[in-house]
């Protein structure tokens, strides 16, 4: 899901609506993210993998509401995460 919007509205006018207040009234994206997801959304082969930037505003929300903190080291997870995305995450 790239877009910003649902089908669980009755017509298109309405999930544009709705999508756009959710998008515009929830927690915002830091702007390294969202040029980071405009980049693979034209770039990345798996780029229709990328969740949509309303997405990534819920799990940044569901994160803040559980409590979650940030790990001090991503080297455990080093075998898991591609090179490029390290990097970029080690930028931040």
């Amino acid at each position: 899901m790239k877009d910003n919007y649902t089908q669980l509205y009755p017509n298109e006018q309405v999930a544009n609506n709705v999508g756009n207040y959710a998008y515009q009234h929830s927690t915002q994206i830091p702007q390294h993210m969202l040029n980071h997801h405009a980049w693979a959304t034209e770039n990345h082969e798996r780029a229709n993998m990328m969740i949509s930037p309303l997405q990534a505003q819920f799990q940044i929300w569901m994160a803040k509401a559980m409590g979650a903190k940030r790990s001090k080291s991503l080297a455990p997870l080093a075998h898991l995460i591609d090179c490029r995305i390290l990097r970029f995450l080690l930028e931040v």
